[in-house]
């Protein structure tokens, strides 16, 4: 596109990896944990790349590590990829948790504790999953993870769990809304500068949804119904 950009980059990974051995990032508590990583789909763009530093870092924090059957450019997607292919409209939501449902049940295979993921995108996804799934495995971004060795405490599953139930909402919004929709077709456009197209709006029926998943009972109903619905809707 024309962009330039006059700094150096580095991933995130080999920068903790290089702040913990000089000492600016201490990590005084072994978690001392067995843990099994997702590697996302975008770590399989550069060759590998970076599938190595999480794993180093989960190293010098005191965990073991336990592979899953599928990793590295093996890795099964988190879900998300299913969204981006599909047959039709209602069976989007399906296809994706079905998807990660067969992500934590090769992590649960491991024996391992808890699923580390690295990306931010996943992690909301896994989280979504595991809440409709009622995965009993832990999940945690390696962020956190670092921080536990640091001797941090989280606010572990609280912030999770508020944000998957922010996501289910949303794929709850688009599975109803569906219903009465086309396929969706990506139509050719063109970027006026000089006019903002981005109009927000209210979303009443989506907040009402989010309202309605504030309560235990309700979540518990939809995470059964959906269980039972996803052999019959998803397409994959």
């Amino acid at each position: 596109m024309g962009v330039q950009h006059s700094q150096n980059f580095i991933n995130f990974h080999e920068w903790i990896l290089d702040k913990i051995d000089e000492g600016e990032i201490e990590l005084t508590k072994k978690l001392d944990i067995s843990v099994t990583v997702h590697d996302n789909c975008y770590s399989k763009a550069l060759g590998g790349k970076y599938w190595e530093e999480p794993r180093k870092i989960l190293n010098k924090c005191g965990c073991e590590l336990i592979e899953m059957k599928h990793n590295r450019k093996d890795s099964l997607c988190c879900g998300f990829g299913a969204g981006a292919s599909w047959v039709k409209n209602m069976a989007i939501p399906f296809d994706i948790i079905s998807q990660g449902a067969k992500k934590f049940q090769e992590a649960e295979e491991t024996g391992a504790k808890a699923l580390i993921s690295y990306c931010g995108g996943c992690i909301y996804l896994l989280w979504a999953s595991k809440e409709l799934l009622g995965s009993k495995i832990e999940l945690f971004h390696i962020i956190e993870v670092v921080r536990m060795a640091m001797g941090e405490k989280l606010n572990y599953p609280i912030d999770h769990k508020r944000r998957a139930w922010d996501i289910i909402s949303i794929i709850t919004y688009q599975l109803l809304i569906s219903t009465f929709q086309k396929n969706f077709f990506i139509r050719k456009i063109t970027y006026d500068k000089k006019r903002s197209t981005f109009r927000p709006k209210k979303h009443r029926l989506l907040r009402l949804i989010r309202l309605l998943f504030e309560i235990s009972l309700m979540r518990k109903l939809y995470s059964k119904l959906f269980q039972l619905l996803m052999p019959i809707m998803k397409t994959r």
